[in-house]
């Protein structure tokens, strides 16, 4: 009997069909019952972790390692989809579940086909989350938690601990990101109104080294607090937290020697003591401090240094140093010039003390150095 070609072709395309389908759950039910087997992490030559199954009928354990710093699980995944968010997809299930060998390269394929949705329905089922088979919006935050257990980034050292303005600071840790730019973040916590805060974009090369420049205008704002903590955050959460303390020559010339590189501001420090030697002179006829000016009168008429800068000013019964070297200059410098403005910057800036801060709302202020 002939039959219509267009029958025989119709019949041909179902067989093929539902052999590719069969083949299909007879993988996913392979691959399931793996899974509900148990199983253990091997070492491959490699260097890295492959992932296997044993025999064993206990419940299968979450991995204790990292899959990757940069493995990130986007949501609304379905059957159907592919491209390298299934991909992600597939390996946070091959890590979980520590598929290794063919199982692992068969389902890392970038396709969400049945056995990706029996695997992904599995684990849905291991964490009392409705199994629907697509990465919902409960899967998709169990996923993310279970990333961030493992994979949240540590510091572990910082070099150099005292920097200076515009040198490269390398942190050593664990779970840096290669692709995905990390955010790391300096900030200071004693510097009252004037505390300054940096973030910068970074990725690491290798895995376990990240680094940045510290800026230019690290501490303008004041040189009271030369201490600013560091944080990594990256996808799967913020890093502990580790110390710098900023060199700055000016203010530092006299304390806390850089680890690296000479000192690239001014050696010594401007003079703040009065010109005058009050009666009878210092040691060796040197002048002497504020303090040794016991009335008002003898402070107020040698309170100038060499440069003619107020340096010295009765209150509360005694004659006390103005701004102090390697202190916090800024109470002074903010007071002393409080207008706003060039002429109030071009003021500010001619005393040693002082810089300008045009960043500071209202057209900026007078602080110290």
């Amino acid at each position: 009997m002939n039959y219509p070609k267009h029958l025989v072709a119709f019949v041909l395309a179902v067989t093929i069909s539902g052999f590719f389908w069969y083949g299909q759950a007879q993988i996913a039910a392979h691959q399931l019952s793996y899974v509900q087997q148990g199983s253990t992490a091997v070492a491959d030559n490699s260097g890295g972790v492959q992932l296997g199954f044993s025999e064993s009928s206990a419940q299968v354990p979450v991995p204790n390692f990292c899959p990757g710093a940069d493995l990130v699980v986007p949501l609304g995944l379905k059957y159907g989809d592919s491209g390298d968010d299934v991909r992600s997809l597939q390996k946070f299930l091959a890590w979980y579940y520590q598929l290794q060998g063919q199982d692992r390269t068969d389902l890392i394929s970038g396709n969400f086909l049945l056995t990706t949705q029996s695997l992904l329905k599995q684990f849905q089922q291991d964490n009392d989350i409705i199994s629907t088979g697509t990465l919902t919006w409960e899967t998709y935050d169990t996923i993310r938690n279970k990333l961030a257990a493992h994979c949240r980034p540590r510091i572990t050292s910082v070099d150099p601990l005292r920097p200076q303005r515009g040198d490269t600071v390398t942190l050593t840790g664990t779970n840096f990101p290669i692709k995905t730019p990390a955010t790391i973040e300096i900030w200071q916590t004693d510097n009252g109104w004037f505390d300054q805060d940096f973030k910068f974009k970074a990725t690491s090369t290798d895995g376990t080294t990240l680094s940045f420049v510290v800026p230019d205008t690290a501490r303008v704002t004041g040189n009271h607090d030369d201490r600013f903590k560091i944080q990594i955050t990256t996808a799967h959460g913020s890093s502990n937290e580790k110390w710098i303390y900023v060199f700055v020559c000016a203010y530092d010339w006299n304390r806390n020697v850089p680890q690296q590189g000479g000192c690239t501001g001014p050696t010594t420090s401007p003079t703040l003591i009065p010109t005058k030697t009050p009666g009878g002179g210092g040691s060796g006829g040197l002048p002497k401090s504020c303090s040794d000016y016991g009335t008002k009168a003898s402070c107020d008429a040698n309170n100038t240094n060499e440069l003619g800068i107020v340096v010295c000013k009765w209150s509360n019964n005694a004659c006390r140093d103005v701004g102090l070297t390697g202190g916090d200059n800024t109470p002074y410098c903010w007071n002393t010039y409080s207008n706003h403005g060039t002429k109030a910057a071009g003021n500010c800036n001619k005393d040693p003390r002082c810089t300008y801060d045009w960043s500071i709302t209202g057209g900026g202020h007078c602080t110290g150095r």
